[in-house]
């Protein structure tokens, strides 16, 4: 029997297909001669040590063709012999003597950070990064960084950067176009070819830096490339050398920098793993190092989860078998290309429980099935080769940022969407937009280093029970009502202030016991804190198969402005677009209740409820319209009694389609003609 067979598609088309859709099945006949597998087995198989898998001539395509290196190299002695050259120096113990370095340049990111969080409020950290990953790639290949840190502003060289992934598509889409851009100056081949020479210029100008210092300095540290510069059989010509700095340069900043984006991007939109992660960071000594950050479980499952999600290279790993070979139970015959990718093996729903939920505990006990459907770098002799750098920095990066940042969050209000953090794949992966803010709510630290952090200050103002996503099961559920006990008493002590200070005497009788039900009404005001979204709806999610619009509508909301802690109150109407799943109907209305149930803006409020159903359902989109009157515009103030705010959150189809869009408009209408 045949594998499933799809239409076939270009690379770059289909892999984006398959962060879209996923795939149909486990073994998926996308060419005439071409197969995708998904199955953990059979990939395990295909990438092990010693296979008869070769790489495909794919990966030529990605680089210039007529140039040979480790990275595209499909023979099995080449490669052999350049990963012999280039692995010590890349190997954990090796590493060690380099850290000192990598350390220096995190901390200059983290400074560089601060100061664009003093002057913003927010910071791009997809931009810093990207110069942090550079400047540690330059600096332990050519013995100096690109000082990208330092300027702080993006060039041609970091715009390079952060579009390869796009240029490495045209490549292999329209390789004869690319390579004929002088006589097809279409703007997309002249712009990839241009790309790439100037990526060979630069990798040709650090070259050429070291092997200046070194005529400088004899003796100077060594490197990753020092056995490549070294005379005799162990050294290698300039062009060769230059070869294997391109894909260096490119491998050792990009990739990384993406990683360790959506690692503050998830780790900020979900409170509850950054109380956990802040809590393990406390206990560590002073003057910490990257031996101190192996042995953190936490850190270590959240990067693991990191990888798992959005991992550099998500997409396909094509080979070529040299024998024919049996995998997932079909019959491969010689010279078929099979192609495994990480993103559907790392959501492999039967391996991972909820796949698409960022849960960094799931590597708390991994079973083997997680661990072999595991390949953030590949696999086998083939496993990129850069893995215990890429977890090195990611480690100390991670570590810096929140020890500096601990209030860090994603802000609503500079532009970000959730659909700016979709996943864009041609063979590299990075966010659809090019700029990912972060902000903060604090103060930042004056001075950064590795010394330990005052988090002992700074990690117990984020309050132990909030969680502002509302998508994360509230720290510590067992002791809730003793919590909620200790916090009537607290909010019913204070409020005897608050009464003193009006001007009242909280004695008299009217007023005795008024600090204890408003500690209670304040407590019901704010439940949501001790809510999650996720837990309302997990078992009212059901597979059926209906594609139009569900909308629940006037769904009354009751809360409180955290402006002037004084109600606002109205109706909210949820719609989406099913993508194969439905809500049951009231958990709309609970979703609502969650987020109400909390101090709001209306703006924030209308956001979070598009964004929880967004991540429940997984729809093709979500629009949320919020109706509501402000007390603090009645009671206060200017005191107008009529005045309405509306808004307004839409995802997906809704921001794209008119027609869904007149649809929903329509349907909304209907209440008020009927």
């Amino acid at each position: 029997m045949d594998p499933i067979a799809l239409p076939p598609l270009s690379k770059s088309a289909r892999w984006n297909c398959y962060l879209r859709t996923g795939l149909p099945g486990p073994v998926v006949r996308v060419g005439p001669s071409e197969v995708d597998i998904s199955e953990h087995t059979a990939a395990k198989e295909i990438h092990r040590v010693g296979s008869h898998f070769m790489k495909s001539e794919f990966y030529r395509h990605l680089t210039r063709y007529d140039i040979q290196n480790l990275f595209n190299s499909s023979d099995p002695k080449f490669h052999g012999e350049r990963r012999r050259l280039l692995s010590s120096p890349l190997s954990a113990s090796s590493l060690k003597h380099m850290e000192p370095l990598i350390e220096a340049r995190v901390r200059l990111a983290i400074r560089r950070i601060q100061e664009e969080m003093e002057a913003r409020g927010t910071v791009d950290v997809y931009k810093w990064w990207i110069f942090m990953a550079t400047d540690i790639i330059g600096e332990l290949c050519f013995g100096d960084s690109f000082h990208m840190l330092e300027h702080g502003e993006k060039n041609q060289y970091s715009m390079d950067l952060e579009s390869v992934s796009a240029m490495e598509a045209v490549r292999v889409a329209f390789p004869r176009m690319v390579s004929l851009a002088s006589v097809f100056p279409l703007p997309i081949f002249r712009n990839s070819a241009e790309a790439g020479h100037r990526m060979e210029q630069y990798a040709s100008q650090s070259v050429q830096r070291y092997k200046n210092l070194i005529a400088i300095d004899p003796n100077r540290k060594p490197i990753i490339f020092a056995r490549l510069f070294g005379g005799g059989n162990e050294g290698l010509p300039e062009r060769e050398i230059v070869n294997e700095a391109i894909s260096f340069i490119i491998a050792g900043s990009d990739t990384t920098a993406t990683t360790m984006t959506y690692l503050v991007w998830e780790v900020c939109r979900n409170p509850h793993i950054k109380r956990s992660l802040l809590t393990e960071l406390a206990g560590l000594q002073n003057h910490y190092h990257h031996d101190d950050l192996r042995s953190l479980p936490y850190l270590n499952q959240v990067i693991a989860e990191t990888l798992r999600l959005y991992t550099g290279v998500p997409s396909g790993l094509p080979r070529v078998s040299q024998h024919g070979a049996t995998l997932a139970g079909y019959w491969i015959p010689a010279g078929v290309t099979v192609t495994t990718q990480a993103y559907s093996l790392h959501r492999n729903p039967s391996i991972f429980t909820d796949p698409e939920r960022f849960d960094p505990s799931r590597w708390e006990n991994p079973t083997k099935e997680m661990k072999d459907a595991s390949m953030p770098f590949g696999g086998g002799s083939r496993s990129c080769i850069g893995m215990n750098l890429a977890q090195t920095e990611l480690r100390l990066a991670t570590a810096e940022f929140f020890s500096a940042f601990p209030k860090a969050s994603t802000p609503t209000l500079e532009g970000m969407d959730l659909e700016d953090m979709d996943q864009i794949a041609y063979f590299l992966m990075s966010p659809k937009k090019s700029e990912v803010i972060v902000g903060s709510h604090q103060e930042p630290m004056t001075a950064l280093s590795l010394d330990k952090p005052a988090l002992a200050e700074t990690a117990i103002a984020v309050d132990a029970d909030s969680d502002v996503s509302g998508m994360n099961s509230p720290g510590n559920e067992g002791n809730l009502a003793a919590r909620v006990a200790d916090r009537e008493k607290q909010l019913a002590a204070n409020i005897r202030n608050i009464l003193k200070n009006v001007g009242e005497d909280p004695n008299r009788e009217g007023l005795l016991k008024t600090p204890e039900r408003y500690a209670r009404a304040m407590l019901f005001f704010t439940k949501g804190y001790d809510e999650c979204a996720w837990n309302l709806a997990k078992d009212a999610i059901f597979n059926v198969d209906h594609s139009e619009m569900v909308l629940v509508r006037d769904i009354e909301v009751f809360s409180m402005c955290e402006h002037h802690l004084i109600p606002f109150m109205g109706k909210v109407h949820i719609a989406y677009m099913p993508n194969g799943r439905v809500l049951g109907l009231s958990k709309l209305a609970r979703i609502a209740e969650v987020y109400a149930r909390r101090l709001q803006v209306q703006e924030r409020l209308t956001q979070q409820i598009a964004q929880a159903v967004d991540d429940i359902l997984k729809p093709q989109g979500v629009v949320v319209v919020m109706e509501s009157a402000h007390m603090c515009m009645v009671m206060r103030g200017i005191q107008k009694t009529s005045s309405m705010t509306t808004t307004a959150c839409r995802t997906g189809i809704f921001k794209k389609n008119k027609d869904v869009e007149e649809q929903f408009q329509f349907l909304l209408k209907l209440r008020q003609t009927a």
